[in-house]
């Protein structure tokens, strides 16, 4: 704290004009420290809290006279005011320290528990409910008696009241943003953790803490409305800046992330703002914190009870969203397409927040506006965001709610997937001006989760009914539409794979994740594949365990283990697949003899060389004699000879799959390569 803070408590010497601006993201900057401090802090809570909470307090009433004093002078520009700066700074470090002294990681979503360290520390204080909660109503009032959990809470609510008072006044200039976006930020934290907190899971707690955050109680009622009316506050100020915009986001999907929380937001006056504050700070908000806040509206939904409140509150936020496709022209003009690329993150963020008891109602209100999609990027075929827009909108769509469809409305979104894989093979790219070859990187990133996504219906399907009928795409591979729409689409993209592109690391794990996938589920189709293309996956998969690292070399071996393992099951023993099959083993056993192969990598290649060795034991046998006879030592050769025997004796002769022998098979590798790669590196 001594060097965080300025004097008298500490010792930082500030420089002139404050420290705001040399450290912009501090909670990252110095997470480690932050998390040390916090540590130790709930270790001794009986002198860290009030230590904290008392700086914190003498800190805010100076703030309050130095503000004062500053509007008396009509003072308007906070850089011209160093004392102000230092002041401020002061502030968000202590909201920074007791943030994570009282909270846990700042990273999840829903409710986090209360830490045991804090409920003794407050239990042990014996805190008065009545003056606690006295404070939380009025936190300007008497401290004595109150529990210092909720003192601390205090002068938050009121730095947060005395922000909103300036900018009601016009002196929002004064306020510093960065301490804004800290309060907020603790303000969540705070929520997620203490409000709303359900006795029942905990085995002590103090009567304040009962009566000031537990569920239902006046102090979790009066929290989550101030709380509601702050973030609707903070995005409704036409002079916010980006991040305290976002932090208002993440603070808003704190309060509606909780059921019970929701049904006191429900009761609300201010609750009707709620669904349609996205429609009138789309503008103002970046990308990912328009998608944030659109899943947190449409996730809450399923938090209300009442029927009627539930069906205005869904009218209120779909019908904007409506609206706005309904007005949408294919005039192909940059002020256009910022217009489009804003209504698809908006309604990425609405099904992103769907659940199972929404996801079939949300896709039928859309449905309007998703066979909108592949016209639109026909039309807008020049800009390239609308299109990765699209395709964001249709992997939400796979990922969140094509598991709870029907057979009828699981084809449409096949068909929607599939118009858009032949939208995408018409665009004319010699026409169209930005980087083509970022945006050819990105769509295919885009097309390949979209594939992945909607691989999942074959083998997740949440719905009532099950799909029976398919689309007539290739009826020579398979029953499963969702399987030759990803086969349709691979054909699409593995041409324009290079070497180049599959060193991007984001592409490359997806790629092979996408193989592997298809591997798995479909086997026997991908050895139908016509010459070229089998020749191409098969060359990936070579590329991948030669190549690259284990991110991309995992998901290779298990695409190799499930080929082979098909062919050993059906007892496959020619044709083009098991051909290639042969060549991965050479490179297999190549690949366990070089200084590079990674050893995270063992057990996936183990498992691939089983199924390989007894599928193609001829070329196994090849392999290992052309081996042994580039050695010319004898002492070398024998050495060689009996780790190889060792090896593989049941596996040469016999073709038992049996997780026993494959599991014996494994550890004896380990052996072997830990042993004879030793002797080749030395020679």
């Amino acid at each position: 704290m001594k060097s965080r803070l300025g004097a008298p408590e500490g010792d930082k010497v500030y420089t002139a004009g404050g420290d705001s601006d040399s450290e912009e993201d501090d909670r990252t900057s110095f997470k480690d420290q932050l998390q040390n401090f916090a540590a130790v802090s709930r270790y001794c809570c009986q002198h860290s809290v009030p230590a904290i909470c008392s700086v914190l307090e003498n800190r805010l009433f100076t703030l309050e006279q130095d503000l004062k004093e500053a509007m008396r002078y009509h003072a308007t520009d906070l850089e011209s005011q160093p004392r102000l700066l230092n002041i401020f700074e002061d502030i968000h470090w202590l909201l920074l320290l007791s943030g994570y002294t009282l909270t846990d990681d700042d990273s999840m979503d829903g409710q986090v528990i209360i830490r045991s360290e804090i409920l003794s520390f407050s239990t042990a204080q014996s805190g008065s409910p009545t003056a606690s909660l006295e404070l939380l109503f009025h936190p300007d009032s008497a401290t004595v008696a109150v529990d210092w959990i909720v003192r601390i809470l205090a002068v938050v609510l009121r730095l947060s009241s005395l922000e909103s008072r300036l900018a009601s006044i016009g002196f929002s200039s004064l306020v510093s943003p960065q301490v804004s976006v800290s309060s907020l930020w603790f303000l969540r934290c705070f929520v997620r953790t203490f409000v709303g907190f359900r006795e029942r899971d905990y085995d002590e707690f103090s009567p304040a803490f009962a009566v000031c955050f537990a569920a239902d109680s006046p102090g979790s009622s009066y929290l989550v409305g101030f709380l509601l009316d702050k973030s609707l506050a903070v995005l409704s100020q036409v002079d916010s800046e980006s991040d305290q915009l976002e932090a208002a986001v993440s603070l808003l999907r704190a309060v509606l992330s909780s059921k019970d929380r929701m049904s006191l937001a429900c009761k609300h006056a201010n609750f009707s703002r709620v669904p349609t504050i996205g429609h009138s700070v789309a503008r103002r908000l970046g990308s990912d914190a328009l998608r944030s806040l659109h899943s947190a509206l449409a996730s809450s939904s399923v938090c209300i009870t009442d029927t009627t409140l539930q069906h205005h509150y869904w009218s209120a936020l779909l019908s904007p969203v409506l609206e706005r496709f309904h007005q949408l022209r294919s005039v192909q003009t940059h002020s256009e397409s910022v217009s489009v690329v804003l209504s698809l993150d908006i309604l990425c963020g609405l099904i992103t927040g769907s659940r199972s008891t929404s996801a079939v109602f949300l896709f039928s209100s859309l449905q309007p506006i998703l066979e909108y999609l592949v016209p639109m990027t026909i039309e807008y075929k020049s800009f390239p965001d609308v299109t990765l827009g699209v395709a964001d909108v249709l992997i939400a769509v796979s990922n969140h709610i094509l598991g709870y469809l029907g057979t009828e409305e699981s084809n449409k979104v096949f068909s929607w997937s599939l118009a858009f894989l032949e939208s995408y093979k018409l665009i004319d790219f010699d026409n169209v001006v930005f980087d083509y070859l970022d945006f050819q990187v990105s769509t295919m990133v885009s097309i390949m989760e979209l594939l992945i996504s909607i691989l999942s219906k074959d083998f997740m399907d949440l719905s009532v009914q099950v799909i029976i009928g398919a689309l007539d795409l290739a009826p020579k591979m398979s029953d499963s539409a969702a399987g030759e729409i990803a086969f349709y689409g691979l054909a699409i993209i593995l041409p324009l794979l290079s070497q180049e592109m599959l060193q991007l690391p984001e592409l490359s794990a997806t790629y092979f994740r996408l193989l592997s996938l298809l591997c798995e589920n479909y086997p026997e189709q991908v050895g139908q594949l016509e010459a070229a293309m089998l020749a191409g996956v098969m060359t990936s998969l070579d590329s991948g365990i030669r190549r690259f690292g284990p991110t991309e070399g995992k998901p290779c071996y298990e695409a190799i283990t499930s080929l082979a393992f098909h062919c050993l099951e059906e007892r496959v023993s020619h044709g083009p697949l098991y051909t290639n099959l042969g060549s991965i083993l050479e490179s297999i056993l190549s690949c366990l003899f070089t200084d590079k192969f990674d050893v995270d990598l063992l057990s996936f290649a183990a498992e691939a060389l089983f199924n390989l060795i007894i599928i193609h034991k001829e070329t196994y046998c090849r392999l290992v004699e052309a081996f042994l006879a580039t050695q010319t030592s004898n002492n070398y050769f024998d050495h060689i000879k009996d780790a190889f025997n060792n090896l593989t004796p049941s596996i040469a002769d016999s073709s038992s799959v049996a997780r026993v022998n494959k599991r014996a098979f494994v550890g004896k590798l380990q052996s072997f390569v830990a042993g004879l790669r030793g002797v080749i590196y030395t020679r």
